[in-house]
Order: structure tokens, then C-alpha cells, then sequence
């Protein structure tokens, strides 16, 4: 028993570590192995298939909710099926593509199904946390050491070390660090999920460590300066004092009660804290017209017109017969898809608009369904939250064929796996 509880620790640990190791490819050449499998994958893979030889023979295959996580299971099947049926057709992009999307959607499908049940949230998230603190940690002190000194800390990356092509050092382009990440997207879809959990997993975002861990990731993501990725920040943020406000009307002179009796440190990391970044916020947004300029990337995200483009440009291509409107063209396909009936390919588009034209109208269903399922069954804050980033995310970025998004999924589920405390208990309106 005691080694399968360390297993089961190993491999909470790799999963959460899994978006930094899946950044790096093979530091010596391996026919095949180089140009498609992370070291993410390489080290993950073992350990989920071990994961599965104990659950398989006591749990079946097939032993999952079909309300819930079979959903997101059929749209990964569906992916790989969409791109082998693009096979023969004038806009394939060829076999190395199809190795790429079959060995994401066998990764996945294998991890999921292994973590189920296994992935201990409350340990990992511990060690999540940690990371994430150093690596915003590190973030911070980047920034500062380039706006007072103007030289650039090194990041981790030799480029022949980066997964996936040659490392464009953002940095070195915007001045905006990176951190221990190949981009600020990167690094901010790390740390968004870290967040969450610290400021609404139970009762722990009432903390003084963990509160205060949240000031620093949040910090950290706002120099970023990306906006979905900072409305995002400001709705978990949302999420959280809306659960106070909800509590102090609940329970009034219990909430006064506990306030009045709180240790004056936590008050002051709480209130005036919170207080004191809101004023530091506001003075520096009103000069120079930055929060004129905060809000204008606001209106320009829902204005986007990456979030219809997808399907505008769906709508434009020809009839290629019912399989591909069905299935789609496959991931990796749709550059040459829209090409082969002279349409200009959109600047950016959104996820949905991106799984319509690559998995078809079958594989957008699915997809869309099963995030509102994962919406609606969410029994706590936290997965509540991260079901929810992944629906903001599909609208307003294109990260759904992403192992990133994978991953915040797989959060989402474990959190009703883990008992996160109910609504209801949290609120106290039932014992």
C-alpha cells in the first residue's frame, strides 16, 4: 500500500509539472522520438500506464459517467477520428500531423482515465503552488532587474532544448519577461489555474500565506499585460469577494463575529491590503491613459473579430461532402482547407470557431456540451472556476488542441474527484 501511494504522489507531482517539462524536446537526436514526443510525455507516459495495469482490471474500461467525463472523451475520439479521415483528401497535411494529433489524443485519453480517482488534488496542488510562486517570483524580479538596469536575467531555455521549434525569445522583443516559460501566454496559462485554487478552494484563500501567495501570482500576471488573461484575473478575484458578500448577507452577525475576533494581521493582509493595491492601481492606470487603454483591450477582446471568424470562414468554403461537414477537415488541416478554396485565412480565431472548422459540426457539440456539463456539475468554487476559464479560454483564445487545455480540464474534473466543499457547505446552509 505504501508504494502505491508514492506512485500515486509521483505521478500527482509530474502531472502538474507536466506544462513546464512538456516545453522541452530530447537533448540528443532519436529517430522519431525527437521531432514529436516533450519530455513531458516521456516521463508522464510510464507512469500513467502503471496507473492503469492497477485501475483497469478492478474498475473496467469503461466504468465512467456518462454525464460527465465520457463527454470530453468522446470529443478526443472524435478528433483523432476527424484527422484520420482526412486522409486522401486535397488539403492533408501529411502523416507527420496525424502522428502529432493521434499520439495528443492517446496521451490524454490514457491520463485521464488513469487520474481519475487517482490524481490527489490537495497534495499536487501544493506542489503547483510552489512552482508557481517561484516562477512568479522569478517573473517579478526579471521585470524589475530589466525597467532599472535594462539587461535581461536568462531564462532556462537553450533554443535546441525547446520542444516544438526555435525559442522566440519575447523577452528580448517587448521587454516582457517570461520567466521559466517559452512565452508570457505560456507562463500565464501556467499560473491563472494556481490562482483559483488559492483563492477559493475551500476555506483556504482566508489564509494569510496562501492570500498572499494569490497577491504575488496576481501581480505577476498583470505585468503580463495581457487583457483575456487579466479579465480572467479580475473574475476569479470577482468569484472570490462574491462569496464574502454572499456569506455576510447569509450569516450577518456570524460574519461580524468572526471579523471581530480575526487576528488584526490577517484583517490587515485581507482588507487593507487589498485596499492599498486597488489605490496603487487606480493612480497608475490614470496616468498616461492606461486605463483608457485597459479598457479599450477590453472592448477590443469581445469585439474581437477572432471570435466569429472561424465560422464566417466556415461558411465561405464550398461543399467537400458530408463527412467533412460532420467531422470536420482534421487538426493541422485547416490552413491548407481554406487555401484549397481560395479564402483568406483569418489573422486569429477563436477555439470554437477553430474546432468547428477542424473536428466539424459532431466534434463542436461535443466539445461545448461537455464544458457546459462540466459547468453544471461543479460542485465547489474551484471547479466552478476552472470549468469556467475553460469556456472563456475557447471564446476568447485558441488553445483547445493545446495540452494546456487539457490540463485544465483534468483540474476541473479532479476537483469533484477530491470533495472540494460544496456550496451549500461553504455557505453553511446545511450541516
Amino acid at each position: 500500500m505504501k508504494a502505491v501511494r508514492t506512485m500515486r504522489k509521483v505521478f500527482t507531482v509530474l502531472l502538474v509539472l507536466f506544462p513546464f517539462l512538456n516545453q522541452f524536446g530530447l537533448p540528443v537526436s532519436v529517430p522519431i522520438l525527437t521531432n514529436h514526443v516533450s519530455i513531458g510525455y516521456l516521463v508522464v507516459i510510464p507512469f500513467a500506464l502503471f496507473v492503469c495495469l492497477f485501475k483497469i482490471p478492478t474498475e473496467g474500461l469503461f466504468r465512467m459517467k456518462v454525464y460527465g467525463f465520457s463527454g470530453y472523451f468522446l470529443f478526443l475520439l472524435v478528433v483523432g477520428v476527424s484527422a484520420f479521415l482526412a486522409q486522401g483528401k486535397t488539403f492533408y497535411s501529411g502523416n507527420g500531423k496525424l502522428f502529432d494529433v493521434g499520439l495528443m489524443v492517446l496521451f490524454w485519453l490514457l491520463v485521464l482515465y488513469a487520474s481519475r480517482n487517482v490524481f490527489d488534488l490537495r497534495f499536487g496542488m501544493k506542489v503547483y503552488t510552489g512552482f508557481a510562486v517561484v516562477c512568479a517570483l522569478y517573473f517579478l524580479l526579471q521585470f524589475i532587474v530589466y525597467r532599472i538596469g535594462g539587461f535581461h536575467l536568462p531564462t532556462v531555455f537553450r533554443e535546441s532544448y525547446v520542444f516544438g521549434g526555435s525559442y522566440v525569445d519575447a523577452f528580448r522583443a517587448t521587454g516582457t519577461p517570461t520567466s521559466f516559460f517559452v512565452s508570457t501566454d505560456a507562463f500565464s496559462l501556467y499560473c491563472l489555474p494556481v490562482v483559483a485554487y488559492l483563492l477559493l478552494w475551500d476555506r483556504i484563500g482566508f489564509n494569510g500565506r496562501e492570500f498572499a501567495c494569490a497577491l504575488v501570482l496576481s501581480a505577476a500576471l498583470c505585468l503580463t499585460e495581457i487583457v483575456p488573461v487579466i479579465v480572467a484575473l479580475l473574475l476569479i478575484w470577482g468569484l472570490f469577494i462574491l462569496f464574502i458578500v454572499v456569506y455576510l448577507f447569509a450569516h450577518p452577525y456570524d460574519a461580524i463575529y468572526r471579523f471581530q475576533h480575526q487576528n488584526p494581521s490577517r484583517i490587515v493582509l485581507q482588507i487593507v491590503t487589498p485596499l492599498v493595491i486597488v489605490a496603487g492601481a487606480s493612480l497608475l492606470l490614470m496616468q498616461n491613459g492606461r486605463y483608457l487603454r485597459l479598457f479599450s483591450g477590453i472592448r477590443k477582446m469581445i469585439c474581437d473579430p477572432a471570435v466569429t471568424s472561424g465560422f464566417a470562414s466556415a461558411k465561405s468554403v464550398g461543399t467537400h461532402g458530408g463527412v467533412v461537414r460532420l467531422f470536420g477537415c482534421g487538426v493541422g488541416n485547416v490552413r491548407n482547407f481554406l487555401t484549397a478554396d481560395k479564402i483568406k485565412l483569418p489573422e486569429t480565431m477563436n477555439s470554437l470557431g477553430y474546432v468547428f472548422l477542424a473536428v466539424g459540426i459532431v466534434g463542436l457539440l461535443l466539445y461545448v456540451g461537455s464544458l457546459f456539463v462540466l459547468l453544471a456539475t461543479r460542485r465547489g468554487k474551484f471547479g466552478l472556476a476552472m470549468a469556467a476559464l475553460s469556456l472563456f479560454a475557447a471564446v476568447f483564445g485558441n488553445i483547445v488542441f493545446l495540452d494546456i487545455s487539457v490540463f485544465w480540464i483534468m483540474l476541473a474534473f479532479s476537483a469533484n474527484d477530491n470533495e472540494e466543499m460544496t456550496f451549500r457547505k461553504f455557505l453553511r446552509l446545511r450541516k
